[in-house]
């Protein structure tokens, strides 16, 4: 790259912001812990109606040794998730460099999760259809929003310049290149 060029690039450094397609990444980020909300309401009643115990007691007939991992695992899933994206809120809205990564990785673990739950339901409940509409809906969902999302985070400009607060400044700590010069 000549000198000229690298002016010019160093003088135009892309768009900066929540505005552009970050715009579409912030409502998906504020409306995911409501969706996860949502999906948590049903647990409870689980294990306050007895349905936990009957599935997982060895005396019954409805006894399957993956019923507690299964239900124990989408429930601890769904709650960490719902606290991914109550982070990816304040790491979006702080303009924090640590959202890109946090953000792909989310859409990354749902996207191992649905197939790996999808496997586990069929070994407890190998006559019921896990592939209905709703199912492939999701997961259809899940594929295209990595597909955007995730080359989105990692290659756009707008992501490199918006989510900045916090990345070090040539090697110093983060903590020490924000700070005020202390007056003597």
């Amino acid at each position: 790259m000549s000198k000229d060029t690298q002016t010019a690039v160093d003088a135009d450094p892309g768009p900066v912001g929540l505005g552009g397609w970050l715009i579409l990444v912030g409502i998906g980020v504020c409306i995911a812990p409501i969706r996860l909300f949502m999906e948590l309401r049903f647990y409870p009643e689980l294990f306050t109606d007895g349905t936990f115990e009957v599935i997982t007691d060895l005396n019954l007939e409805s006894y399957h040794p993956l019923w507690g991992p299964l239900i124990i695992g989408e429930l601890a899933f769904n709650l960490v998730m719902l606290v991914a994206t109550l982070v990816l809120i304040g790491l979006y809205f702080t303009r924090h460099h640590w959202f890109p990564r946090l953000y792909i990785i989310v859409l990354l673990s749902f996207l191992l999760f649905i197939p790996l739950d999808i496997w586990v339901t069929t070994l407890v409940l190998p006559d019921m259809p896990v592939w209905d509409k709703e199912t492939a809906d999701q997961m259809m969902r899940t594929v295209v929003s990595c597909a955007i999302w995730v080359p989105y985070m990692l290659r756009s400009r707008r992501v490199k310049n918006t989510f900045v607060r916090g990345r070090s400044q040539q090697g110093a700590p983060a903590a020490v290149s924000e700070q005020e010069p202390v007056s003597g």
